[in-house]
């Protein structure tokens, strides 16, 4: 792994808290492959916006934008329908 460094906006936070033990391990692991090079993972820039993307793990979507060549923002984590609103 590099020395990718990760931030949650207060939101994601929230959001990971929420979640059940079982799915926080999936986000978990989901999230670590953003650190690798190349990313690993379902991954898709959103339409309409520059550098935010998307990141799939079952029923969820990881909403995050890359602030620099090694820091990546995690902005929101929800299930499918909410995510994009």
């Amino acid at each position: 792994m590099l020395s990718v460094r990760l931030e949650f906006h207060p939101t994601a936070r929230k959001q990971f808290a929420k979640l059940s033990e079982q799915d926080k391990k999936r986000v978990t692991k989901a999230i670590n492959g953003l650190r690798e090079k190349p990313p690993v993972g379902d991954i898709k820039p959103l339409k309409g916006t520059v550098d935010i993307y998307r990141l799939r793990k079952g029923k969820y979507r990881i909403k995050f934008s890359r602030e620099s060549k090694d820091e990546i923002l995690i902005m929101k984590i929800e299930p499918r329908g909410q995510v994009y609103k």
